[in-house]
């Protein structure tokens, strides 16, 4: 495929994809085996200074933060989300949010 212009609005929200505020981890795990462990993790180690918000509904705190039962219930605005859940998981979840009315994850800032 070639692209001959690229539209505005995509140049225009990168910088939430590459130099993101906020950054929501779904999936998030405090066993040290596990790719939401990991993510956080290196969040932490690699110093970014942005805000992460742990999304697991299973407990309350982890790594020391807050945890969140889903994306919808994290009080500000997430630029981006990293979904650290296996596949057959996402599916069910999916399935189950689509049932909640008006209850939907926010999106970035316009």
């Amino acid at each position: 495929m070639k692209v001959e212009h690229v539209r505005d609005y995509v140049v225009e929200r990168l910088p939430y994809a590459l130099n993101p505020k906020s950054i929501a981890v779904v999936g998030a795990s405090r066993y040290t085996t596990k790719v939401g462990y990991k993510v956080i993790e290196g969040l932490k180690n690699w110093g970014y200074k942005g805000k992460i918000y742990p999304v697991n509904p299973r407990t309350a705190m982890m790594h020391g933060m807050k945890t969140y039962p889903r994306v919808c219930d994290i009080p500000e605005e997430v630029d981006l989300v990293f979904i650290a859940v296996p596949e057959e998981r996402r599916q069910d979840r999916r399935h189950r949010d689509e049932r909640l009315q008006g209850d939907r994850p926010r999106r970035a800032a316009e």
